[in-house]
């Protein structure tokens, strides 16, 4: 099979002029949502529903994305093919690779990472895996197809709200497509198997040390696979030398992530996220196919074969509780079978599962309108309890969701250089402070969670 670009035939200026339309269409909406504070995941994770770039195929249909006969005997990171990404990233040159790794259930798979050089090979004394807020559950929703047909929408992880403010610091970053070829979002354990094995495959194809500076950055749905990645590194990839992680905004407990937008505008994630659990395991999937009713299947099945802000702005307010979605009604959660999956992706409930080597950074809301504040903080705790090394910081203020990730976004950065970089000693005990960006009334905050 030739590597490359495998390209469509045919040109139509029509569909040209109709994708600028969307652009500019989806950009005043995004608007208009940040401004009624809905929150990061409707104002910026705003993914594609048809590609701006109409010659370059979906990655369920290019064979970039087909893994090599025998591949699953073959170790963790090994890189099968490689291709320079098709539109230059703020002026860089990108490469994208496919590599071996695992998947939810412990098989063998692959998966795509891009990486991009910012400085050319001095960039290469760290390693920064970006793992941007892609919150889908489809192959087009994914960042290394956004990086080809050049999106200029924000959820694209080189869009100017996530990817450039990065570039500045000289890494060389990582971006990894961590839901894996199966749009597995909200599972935690594919989210971290999935982008440790991109440091490896990166490592590999650069031809760098085993012990080269490894850091990570992701909020929101990226925070899955940021925070699942420390939470794996001591039992999936001992040898990589991870020294700092930032994420916030975390989804901790899918559960609890899953009821939060429920019913409200963003409740659409709610939607996207049991298609991502329902792609990573049969026999959930076979439990949802025996409870969903007419209008859950066909919702669910839309949602497949779109993004994003397709999910936000079609199925704001839907209530998956309801027997009008599934039979069950309000005791889905409570179901053995779809509890005993979700339960698989709270961070810390596995003793097994701690980060113990790497410094984290934790930042959290607790006005977050999306991912919930106590599970945040409760995954934190308990992981202090087993020996890792967190700042957490709480956002006590009126900064919501999308609010805490711009706020914080610079600051975060800045801590993970300076970690990778010796400038501040590692972390070495967990400390809990609160700060408010946009302070609250008095009266407003007898109201608000447990603070630390």
């Amino acid at each position: 099979m030739k590597e490359g670009i495998a390209r469509m035939r045919g040109k139509r200026p029509s569909r040209r002029l109709r994708c600028g339309i969307l652009g500019i269409t989806v950009g005043v909406v995004a608007a208009l949502i940040g401004l009624l504070g809905w929150g990061l995941c409707a104002a910026s994770i705003l993914c594609i529903t048809m590609p701006l770039h109409p010659n370059f195929p979906y990655p369920d249909v290019d064979p970039f994305y087909v893994a090599p006969l025998g591949f699953e005997k073959d170790r963790l990171g090994m890189v099968y093919r490689s291709r320079k990404v098709a539109k230059l990233v703020f002026g860089h040159e990108a490469i994208q690779v496919l590599y071996r790794t695992t998947d939810a259930l412990g098989n063998a798979t692959t998966t795509v990472t891009t990486i991009v050089q910012t400085n050319g090979t001095a960039s290469n004394r760290f390693l920064v895996s970006y793992s941007p807020y892609e919150d889908g559950a489809s192959s087009r929703c994914s960042p290394s197809f956004c990086f080809n047909v050049g999106s200029a929408y924000p959820f694209c992880p080189e869009g100017a709200t996530q990817l450039y403010p990065l570039m500045k610091r000289g890494w060389t970053i990582l971006v990894t497509d961590y839901e894996g070829n199966n749009s597995a979002f909200t599972v935690g354990h594919q989210a971290g198997y999935q982008t440790l094995d991109g440091y490896r495959a990166a490592i590999n194809y650069l031809g760098l040390p085993p012990d080269v500076p490894l850091g990570g950055i992701g909020f929101s749905g990226g925070a899955m696979s940021a925070g699942w990645s420390a939470a794996l590194h001591n039992n999936y990839a001992p040898e990589l030398n991870l020294r700092a992680i930032a994420f916030g905004g975390t989804p901790a407990n899918v559960t609890s992530s899953l009821e939060r937008p429920n019913r409200g505008s963003n409740a659409g994630f709610a939607m996207t996220g049991i298609a991502g659990q329902m792609a990573a395991f049969p026999e959930l999937k076979a439990r949802w196919d025996d409870i969903l009713t007419s209008k859950g299947r066909s919702s669910l099945a839309d949602i497949t074969r779109h993004c994003a802000i397709h999910a936000v702005l079609r199925y704001g307010g839907t209530d998956i509780l309801s027997t009008d979605f599934q039979s069950l009604g309000d005791k889905l959660l409570y179901d053995p079978i779809i509890a005993k999956y979700l339960n698989r992706s709270i961070m810390g409930l596995d003793p097994s599962e701690t980060p113990t080597k790497p410094s984290l950074y934790m930042y959290q809301s607790v006005v977050d309108e999306t991912t919930p504040y106590q599970s945040a903080l409760w995954t934190a705790r308990t992981w202090c309890s087993r020996g890792a090394k967190i700042i957490f910081v709480t956002e006590t203020g009126k900064c919501k969701h999308a609010c805490t990730k711009f706020a914080y976004g610079h600051a975060v950065s800045a801590w993970v250089d300076d970690q990778l970089r010796g400038k501040v000693p590692a972390v070495t005990a967990c400390t809990f402070t609160s700060q408010a960006i946009l302070p609250r009334p008095p009266k407003e905050l007898k109201h608000s969670p447990e603070l630390v």
